[in-house]
């Protein structure tokens, strides 16, 4: 398995089921955890094991040496994604209402969140009642999390690749 779809629920259940900690506030969902039962009905569990590419997955979540993350409002609706990346491979995580996606990724964390954003024909992302918040986080030597202290907006329409670059600076700031 290389990309999963779950409730919100079931999301708080697997992540609560590996005792993981604190999810990452971008991801965080308050709803209670699904029954166990429902992972093992959408093939996400077996007997009292999560699927192993899940679990990978979530713990590489849970302490990204190296994340880019989205807070994006779009209207009325949000979207909220936590791109990361270990040594052994990257994945992006996208919490849209009720529906979290988590998929291995190919292309860099900078641009798996552009990616997210709806493209103009002219090489610009965004839209006129688009708004959203880029941060970053890595692991330290000291093995500590540290945030970025800068934030990268976005109102409105922007050129895809000056944002992908201050993504990347961002990141790289550390």
């Amino acid at each position: 398995m290389t990309n999963a779809t779950l409730s919100a629920t079931s999301f708080r259940a697997a992540w609560e089921h590996l005792d993981l900690g604190a999810m990452p506030i971008v991801l965080h969902v308050q709803e209670p955890p699904a029954p166990w039962s429902r992972l093992t009905a959408q093939g996400l569990a077996r007997g009292g094991e999560l699927d192993p590419w899940i679990g990978a997955a979530f713990k590489l979540l849970a302490h990204p040496p190296r994340s880019l993350d989205l807070r994006l409002g779009i209207g009325r609706s949000s979207v909220r994604a936590l791109a990361a990346s270990a040594g052994n491979g990257s994945l992006l995580a996208v919490l849209t209402g009720d529906r979290i996606t988590v998929r291995e990724l190919e292309v860099d964390l900078a641009t798996a969140l552009v990616d997210l954003l709806p493209a103009m024909p002219d090489g610009r992302v965004g839209g006129p009642d688009l708004r959203g918040q880029f941060g970053a986080a890595v692991i330290d030597h000291t093995g500590r999390r540290r945030r970025a202290v800068d934030v990268v907006e976005l109102h409105g329409f922007v050129d895809a690749a000056t944002l992908r670059a201050r993504l990347n600076a961002l990141l790289d700031g550390f």
